[in-house]
């Protein structure tokens, strides 16, 4: 046994299958931890692991998701909740709209004359991402689809997910603390009789300004002056009035010595919240607030929780306009990875067959390294952070018959070379040499394809594209490098395998006199 096999090919083997192995665990997503936590007034104050599964703390990739279980309030005042916090690993094999389901929306940014700029486009992308995916640990997809587009991909979403998503994108995020006439007032009374008042306008609770409510319904009378905006604002959390979510806001420095002015000053007058357009309350100043307060407006939970993405990210510099939705059912998604699959396990089923009954041994060791092809194919994948699609499966497939088809090059020429009365260990050494430049040729050449693919093409073109060029890079690691180690490693003494013509003869040209 040569001594470089066990210096570094060996271990270069195992570490790669390693890495490999570890980058594809876990493969689809999975609870790794669960724990039960009391919180007494949002503070923890007890927390117990329930389950917890192996290797969970080098898992990093993770999200929590909550449950509520018990909830209540003591005498004392104090708000006692109990909790079941359960984090999921994310799969580290990502699968693409056709596979998993989800929604794909197309939007236009509606410029206005005046509005033009180099970067109003990205501009607006950095906001939705922040509106999207606060944290940066979802998969949503944001990107300029040509001039003044932007499009956005939603893998896995339901369609209550993405109806919520998209009132979160179209929210301008426009914050506004307008002051409003108390109802006793002579303005007041002069709006009510139907008459204009001067600096002032109608707007009903819950409406849009413009748009009028029930006889029945609230309305107050407003300044057109803003007082103070949602820039000034320094946080945004939510919070909870009697048990009912709200959203809590503070302001910065200055916005707080503002606010504390304008407080100070009209004490008893009403307070319009109004958000986007709408008035979602317009309480009672009592006294001088220092600079923090809630917006209520019988939210939930959920709705709560837009509302402060919203905010934090940001208003948008422009409006959107949706200009195309594509939903793919989740049911439609698992039968094409169930034919897809099985597509490839058949397929890949009777090639490897093939090479274990045509070529013996050796095509075992082909099959061999077919796997190990395959699961470096994946955990390339997975570190790339690279989205597997349908396409994506057929590039599997092929891949797996280029793969054989360079060991058959291979195993061919070291037939050839016994056939000269080589012993077996010179003829493994031609063979391969002899095959290598072969297989060089072919394999570039649909790189570039694969490469070319990848680089004009869209969503799953690309995706095929990319999964062919990972695989011919590591085909040619694992036909002409691993199989060799191998057959370095156990020095077989007979190199024996099938053959359906012994010495073919072929005339070709004679049928083309």
């Amino acid at each position: 046994m040569p001594k470089e096999i066990l210096r570094w090919k060996m271990p270069l083997i195992v570490i790669m299958v390693a890495l490999a192995l570890l980058a594809l665990y876990p493969p689809t997503d999975r609870v790794i931890k669960k724990e039960k936590v009391k919180e007494v007034d949002g503070q923890v104050v007890e927390r117990s692991t329930l389950e917890e599964a192996w290797l969970s703390s080098l898992l990093r990739d993770r999200t929590a998701k909550e449950t509520i279980l018990k909830e209540e309030t003591t005498s004392e005042g104090k708000r006692v909740r109990e909790k079941l916090v359960e984090y999921v690993a994310k799969g580290r094999v990502k699968l693409g709209l056709d596979l998993r389901g989800g929604s794909e929306l197309l939007y236009r940014v509606r410029v206005e004359p005046g509005q033009e700029r180099p970067r109003l486009t990205q501009e607006v992308i950095d906001i939705l991402k922040k509106r999207i995916d606060p944290k940066g640990i979802m998969e949503y997809r944001i990107q300029e689809q040509g001039l003044h587009r932007i499009l956005i991909q939603v893998p896995g979403a339901t369609k209550a997910e993405t109806d919520a998503l998209k009132d979160r994108i179209v929210r301008l995020g426009k914050l506004e603390f307008r002051m409003a006439a108390p109802k006793g007032s002579p303005e007041y009374q002069e709006a009510d009789k139907g008459k204009a008042v001067p600096g002032y306008y109608k707007h009903w609770h819950g409406k849009k300004r413009g748009e009028v409510g029930k006889e029945t319904e609230e309305w107050y009378l407003v300044r057109n002056k803003i007082e103070i905006s949602g820039e000034s604002l320094s946080r945004v959390y939510p919070d909870r009035k009697d048990i009912q979510p709200v959203v809590g806001f503070e302001f910065n420095t200055e916005g707080k010595a503002k606010f504390s002015t304008l407080t100070e000053r009209n004490i008893g007058r009403p307070m319009a919240i109004i958000l986007d357009g709408v008035l979602y309350s317009a309480p009672t100043i009592r006294e001088r607030i220092p600079g923090k307060g809630i917006i209520e407006g019988n939210f939930t939970q959920d709705e709560v929780n837009n509302l402060i993405a919203v905010m934090r990210a940001g208003s948008l510099p422009a409006d959107l306009e949706m200009e195309m939705e594509m939903s793919v059912g989740p049911s439609l998604g698992r039968d094409s990875i169930r034919n897809g699959l099985a597509a490839g396990l058949v397929g890949s089923a009777l090639v490897v067959g093939f090479m274990a009954v045509y070529y013996l041994g050796s095509g075992m060791v082909a099959n061999l390294a077919l796997v190990l092809n395959i699961l470096f194919v994946l955990g390339a994948l997975a570190i790339m952070g690279a989205t597997l699609t349908l396409p994506g499966i057929a590039g599997l497939v092929l891949m797996v018959g280029m793969a054989v088809d360079a060991n058959v090059l291979i195993f061919e020429r070291i037939r050839e070379e016994k056939a000269k009365g080589k012993p077996i260990p010179q003829a493994m050494k031609t063979g391969y040499e002899r095959a290598f430049t072969t297989i060089i040729d072919s394999n570039l050449t649909t790189l570039i394809t694969a490469l070319i693919l990848y680089a004009v093409g869209t969503g799953p073109i690309k995706g095929f594209g990319i999964i062919l060029s990972i695989g011919i890079l590591v085909n040619l690691f694992t036909a002409v490098f691993v199989t060799r180690v191998i057959f370095e490693l156990f020095q077989p003494k007979e190199f024996k395998m099938l053959r359906l013509f012994e010495k073919p003869s072929i005339h070709f040209m004679d049928y083309f006199k």
